[in-house]
């Protein structure tokens, strides 16, 4: 015979891996044939879907890798690893040392083996690495001495953890953000830019808490960090994050304030703990006049204190000359001076910092199973920065009447991730705060869900819940005629706009759309979201979309790609009754 291999020692010599089925089989089968190979079998860890890209898993950041130990890691266990040496070599060994051989083996990484890096891969990298077999072999010498027995422990394949992402609305929501479509051109207030190198994350979940998508944009870093390319300029715009493909929907890489998203909390809070009245008139929202409020800016401008109206005319003028504002049309409108006046004068230090602790703000959102300090790789951002008011180690006085006014509005002193919004959202709309998960089980148990009471009546939440439903479907909603209504979508939406200054940046003119960069001005740079629940009225699940770094409003860019999300088939499936697979 004629062998590819030919070694007279005795060491086994590796010919070739993932061998074809009928290779396998002929050397199993045949072994008289071919005597001197047989086949292993291994077992290795990896993703079971893949993304757009059809070569990274879906959401790889979350999903994470798997890597060889560190140096770090080798020269860590060395005393443990010369331990077990020296137990291996005694022969007379006492039941404890037994024991300890095995736990040794157990915590001592083998030469070849891959342990759970980064994401999901390290944070359960204990119940998918399994653990590993061990056996001494008796010798002839070792029988006749009477040595001691020898140990085997069999190995233990690692537990199947299965998520809560649905592949196919993962799928979905990461194209969306790869190559979001231009938006209708009669809208003048779109930033083109951003969509030609789109920043962001969508999330969606069920009302309990199971997230079903947590896609990032981008995947890949941008080549518009290159002079040449056809994109720096509109690259240029941005903040840099489009050169870093991070995960977003858990982490907060740059300030990332929630804006308007949180009016409908501060609101539903108000109505069940400060005896608010939703028909009580107590502002104006006119410009031109003398600001009420803390700290009044000196500006033409409609506003409350600091805090400037979104709509430069005020939205007093919008609904008659005169007119004060009361909760409902101020939800609808996303007034900010209402939320503002209603922040200051209504809300103390103590009861705003509540009302956000009460919608899990400042408290880890639940992706961190069984959160022990030994486990590592995702990383959830839930905290308030220790400069905010809001953080429990500063004195409440600093929840002054002006960060009251910019709180009230979800601005400057509020810093959230997307995970975060959607938890809130899924209190709002199921009246329970539940722990987000990743997981759904863990071998074959099930994870088990845990929710907690908002603590907030059925009639306030009603309120809220029916105005929500009617910033989309109603005229005079932020969200309305953005093709986010029932006839476009095919189910009811109930959602919140919202719009956060982040920095001072170039933003084109008003309604400036198309215009050339040299034309761009000095203004303010925002975050845009869009949080929200469907089936509006028997909500099942809850829907965030996040736009980093952009010169327009919600109503002019996150509704877009939440439009673009939502009428995707997989998301029918999903309404129609298909589940989440």
């Amino acid at each position: 015979r004629r062998y590819v291999v030919r070694d007279r020692g005795a060491r086994p010599k590796r010919i070739g891996e993932e061998p074809q089925i009928d290779l396998v089989l002929l050397v199993t089968r045949y072994r008289d044939a071919f005597a001197g190979f047989r086949v292993q079998s291994t077992t290795r860890r990896i993703p079971i879907a893949l993304g757009p890209d059809g070569e990274e898993s879906i959401a790889p950041r979350l999903i994470g890798r798997v890597r060889s130990p560190f140096l770090v890691d080798v020269l860590r266990q060395r005393p443990r690893v010369e331990e077990l040496i020296e137990l291996q070599r005694t022969l007379d060994l006492p039941e404890a040392d037994r024991r300890r051989i095995l736990s040794l083996i157990d915590d001592i990484h083998q030469p070849g083996s891959t342990i759970g890096g980064s994401g999901s891969e390290g944070w359960f990298d204990g119940e998918l690495a399994g653990t590993a077999g061990y056996r001494e072999i008796h010798g002839l010498q070792d029988r006749v001495a009477g040595n001691r027995a020898p140990i085997y422990k069999g190995a233990v394949d690692g537990k199947d953890v299965t998520l809560t992402l649905d592949i196919d609305l993962q799928r979905a929501a990461e194209e969306v953000l790869r190559d979001p479509l231009p938006p209708p051109s009669r809208d003048r207030g779109v930033d083109d830019h951003w969509f030609e190198c789109p920043i962001g994350s969508i999330v969606l979940a069920t009302v309990d808490g199971q997230i079903l998508v947590a896609a990032s944009g981008p995947r890949e870093a941008g080549p518009e960090v290159d002079p040449l390319h056809p994109l720096h300029d509109a690259f240029l715009l941005t903040d840099g994050e489009r050169a870093f493909t991070s995960e977003r929907s858990l982490t907060r890489p740059r300030f990332q304030p929630p804006g308007s998203v949180v009016k409908p909390l501060l609101a539903a809070y108000a109505l069940e703990h400060l005896g608010l009245d939703p028909d009580e008139e107590f502002v104006q929202c006119t410009p031109h006049q003398a600001r009420p409020g803390t700290r009044p800016k000196n500006s033409p401008r409609a506003g409350f204190g600091m805090i400037d109206c979104n709509v430069g005319m005020g939205h007093s003028v919008q609904l008659g000359r005169g007119a004060r504002l009361a909760l409902r049309a101020s939800l609808m409108r996303s007034c900010n001076v209402y939320f503002a006046a209603l922040a200051e004068w209504r809300f103390d230090p103590r009861s705003i910092r509540d009302a956000y602790r009460t919608f899990g703000f400042g408290r880890a959102t639940g992706v961190r199973y069984q959160e022990d300090g030994k486990r590592s790789g995702l990383v959830d951002s839930y905290w308030f920065a220790p400069t905010s008011p809001l953080h429990t180690s500063n004195d409440p006085s600093r929840v002054d009447e002006v960060s009251r006014q910019y709180l009230g509005n979800g601005l400057r002193d509020i810093d959230s991730n997307v995970v975060q919004v959607a938890r809130a959202y899924a209190g709002l709309a199921s009246g329970s705060l539940p722990d987000m998960t990743l997981v759904s089980a863990i071998g074959d148990d099930p994870v088990a869900r845990v929710t907690r009471a908002l603590g907030i009546g059925t009639e306030h939440l009603a309120f809220v819940r029916d105005t929500l439903d009617r910033v989309v479907n109603e005229s005079g909603g932020s969200a309305f005629g953005k093709g986010l209504d029932e006839a476009d979508l095919g189910f009811r939406l109930a959602a919140k706009t919202g719009s956060a200054d982040y920095r001072t940046g170039w933003v084109p003119p008003k309604n400036g759309r198309g215009v050339p960069l040299d034309s761009y001005e000095e203004g303010t740079r925002k975050h845009t979201w869009l949080a929200g629940w469907f089936p509006s009225r028997d909500p099942k699940y809850v829907l965030v979309v996040y736009l980093h770094d952009t010169s327009a409003t919600s109503s002019h860019s996150a509704v877009y790609v939440a439009q673009q999300f939502l009428r995707r088939d997989e998301v029918r499936t999903l309404v129609d009754g298909g589940g989440a697979r």
